[in-house]
């Protein structure tokens, strides 16, 4: 198989092995397998006539809504993707761009600001998202703290968040933070968000 190839097989099921994801194909399998498994095999169980062909049935039980749920995550990112190549090339959505740092009081400003304007967008119906980029990255979770004074506001743009950089979430020391949290990790080209592919697509990128 070609090296390219390769590359867009793990592509597609790149978005299968993101944190959030799992965590719902998992509760998918564990649910779904567990019912048909009470249902199908439920009475054997608790007899205690185990046997391998039983725990192989019980696997299966588990396994198939998972790779169903992973099916339907892959079909609905295809859509996305098939969307967004149909746009009109006068239609420009816009991308912002999260760079500023958390030091000072300007730093707040310009976050301040990129929350403010992602909200207008998004009320507008203008499928904007957000990436945090760079020292940005530092952002996620400070603003995922319900003490902080701009949660609110990224609470409610939390749904157009794109992701965050991959590798400058590890260059400032808030991987492991953003994991935890609901924002996927992007690192389309090197590592990093590919800028070159939203501006190829037509998107209007705009940094604070």
């Amino acid at each position: 198989m070609k090296i390219s190839s390769l590359y867009d097989v793990g592509r597609v099921f790149k978005p299968c092995a993101q944190p959030r994801h799992l965590r719902r194909t998992f509760t998918i399998a564990l649910i779904v397998g567990s019912w048909l498994t009470l249902f199908n095999q439920g009475e054997v169980l608790t007899s205690g006539q185990l046997d391998s062909v039983l725990m192989l049935k019980v696997f299966l039980n588990y396994l198939t809504p998972f790779v169903v749920a992973n099916f339907g995550l892959i079909s609905a990112e295809k859509t996305d993707e098939s969307t967004e190549r149909a746009r009109p090339k006068n239609h420009c959505p816009p991308r912002i761009v999260v760079l500023a740092d958390t030091e000072t009081h300007g730093d707040l400003g310009r976050v301040a600001n990129a929350l403010t304007s992602a909200k207008e967008f998004k009320e507008a119906g203008d499928e904007a998202t957000v990436i945090f980029d760079g020292a940005g990255t530092k952002w996620v979770p400070q603003l995922s703290n319900p003490d902080h004074r701009l949660n609110g506001d990224y609470e409610e743009i939390k749904d157009i968040i794109a992701g965050a950089c991959d590798y400058c979430a590890g260059a400032f020391g808030v991987k492991d933070e953003i994991e935890k949290s609901d924002v996927p990790l992007l690192e389309e080209y090197s590592g990093h968000p590919s800028l070159q592919r939203l501006v190829s697509q037509g998107y209007q990128v705009i940094t604070f």
